[in-house]
């Protein structure tokens, strides 16, 4: 997946195409927990010339629009325009054809999605090159609040424990954080390690399904379908149907 990494002022931000199943999120939002994690959206077009720049904001929860966000939204912007893939139309479109997975194959046009992060924000930029029509959507959400929502959605737990294979130890996994903690089980001495996470994970009610995804999503990252534990049987092994990184391909191993 193509990354471009931006850096505008104090705001700095990694551009990736929006994944298949999260391009839902160029959209106007109708469940009521990732509603409540969109601050609003910024709506634009490049005028009739396609080298105007013409926008309007329109808010969702007042509440977040801080004057941090504010700042930060203006920076993502201007990095965009500077990039090109706002500057106009023609450079949009582009800049859109370096993304080839960025497509929505669902729009009976040629639209393009897209996702970035910052410290306490998350963007989706649905991108639409062609003339007669708007030609962007820039949806901003709260990342905690939109993380905790996806969390839900998926069913995922807060926190589960693992095996490191490499050492053989316990180790625990919190939602929404890369790597791992270790864990004390001098409450287990003698117990195989892998036993020992079986019985937690089994006395939290976390089934290998849960506990495969929240291995891949402190490896691969959170929003990867390698970390939503619908994409996997029963036995916690990922269904040939989805679509894998080339990372999680070769297996969730520390």
């Amino acid at each position: 997946m193509n990354q471009l990494q931006m850096t505008m002022n104090d705001t700095s931000f990694t551009l990736m195409s929006a994944p298949a199943h999260e391009q839902q999120f160029c959209f106007l939002q109708v469940e009521p927990a990732f509603r409540k994690a969109n601050i609003g959206f910024l709506r634009g077009d490049f005028g009739t010339t396609g080298e105007l720049f013409y926008t309007t904001w329109f808010d969702e929860n007042e509440a977040l629009k801080t004057g941090q966000f504010k700042q930060e939204l203006d920076n993502v912007v201007n990095a965009l325009r500077r990039n090109g893939l706002l500057g106009s139309r023609s450079l949009m479109e582009a800049r859109c054809n370096r993304f080839p997975d960025a497509l929505i194959k669902t729009q009976w046009r040629k639209e393009m999605a897209f996702r970035m992060e910052t410290g306490q924000h998350t963007y989706f930029l649905r991108c639409i090159p062609g003339k007669g029509d708007y030609n962007f959507y820039l949806y901003a959400f709260d990342k905690a609040v939109f993380m905790e929502a996806l969390r839900q959605q998926k069913g995922l737990p807060l926190l589960c424990w693992s095996r490191l294979k490499s050492t053989g130890e316990v180790i625990a996994i919190k939602y929404g954080e890369s790597g791992y903690h270790k864990w004390d089980i001098s409450g287990y001495k003698g117990i195989p390690s892998q036993e020992v996470v079986d019985h937690l994970n089994d006395t939290g009610g976390i089934t290998k399904a849960q506990a495969t995804a929240m291995e891949a999503g402190s490896m691969f990252g959170w929003h990867s379908p390698g970390a939503d534990p619908r994409n996997y049987d029963k036995d916690g092994r990922f269904l040939d149907s989805i679509a894998k990184t080339p990372k999680e391909r070769r297996g969730n191993e520390r």
